[in-house]
């Protein structure tokens, strides 16, 4: 019906399935921090790799300046250098740890259908979605007389 309805009832669920709903966050948590685990070893893998292939062209001790580095001491170019490194490295870690955020949310909508279809049996795809105003079509098109092609107006 409405959001305050579906928050009363997760709240029953909880009470009446108590034990259930301790499993599924016990499931959720443990596939969460595995998913997690495996989001950040791979986003450290981006990171360390994109290095790796780095210290090709700069060399390892420069390219370790340039991490350790204060960005001012490289002078114009080299300081926008260094902070596009640093944005870049801290997007893809942003990435790794928006994972664990999405992945909290979409935990928890299932946990609660789940006990949804267990304590009212509804099924599992029967969501209240609210109706969208139907949008206005679009004009039809009519062809002039010199065969170019121009909206007509709604009637």
């Amino acid at each position: 019906t409405d959001s305050f309805d579906a928050l009363s009832r997760s709240y029953s669920y909880v009470y009446q399935r108590p034990i259930q709903y301790l499993f599924y966050a016990v499931v959720a948590a443990l596939l969460g921090v595995l998913g997690a685990m495996l989001a950040y070893w791979f986003a450290d893998a981006v990171i360390h790799l994109t290095l790796w292939a780095t210290s090709w062209g700069s060399g390892g001790e420069r390219l370790g300046d340039v991490l350790r580095g204060d960005p001012s001491q490289f002078g114009g170019a080299g300081s926008w250098g260094v902070a596009l490194i640093r944005f870049w490295t801290g997007c893809v870690k942003l990435l790794a740890i928006a994972f664990a955020y999405s992945y909290f949310w979409t935990a928890s909508t299932a946990i609660y259908l789940l006990l949804r279809h267990q304590v009212d049996g509804t099924e599992m795809d029967e969501v209240y979605l609210e109706e969208q105003p139907e949008s206005p079509d679009a004009p039809a098109l009519a062809t002039d007389p010199a065969g170019g092609e121009s909206a007509t107006p709604p009637q």
